[in-house]
């Protein structure tokens, strides 16, 4: 369990592209800090994969022109009792 931080560019064409995926041990709870490198693996390898599995965004636009934008979100895991 625990909360996840990832901020996205989002490219002049629209396909996001994660740049920063933030998970802070103490936010999580699970069992046996050995297992800690495996599960934050898993998560940057499922952020990757939704990321890649998006559809185009819509890009900023400044000045009539598409320009590259960042995206921040957060979500929290809950875990299987």
């Amino acid at each position: 369990k625990g909360i996840v931080k990832v901020k996205l560019m989002i490219k002049k064409n629209g396909k996001a592209e994660a740049l920063f995926v933030e998970t802070r041990e103490q936010h999580f709870s699970y069992e046996g800090k050995d297992r800690w490198e495996k599960i934050e693996k898993e998560i940057y390898d499922e952020v990757d994969r939704l990321t890649n599995k998006m559809p185009r965004w819509t890009p900023g636009r400044y000045d009539g022109k598409n320009i590259r934008t960042e995206c921040r979100f957060s979500f929290r895991l809950d875990g299987i009792d």
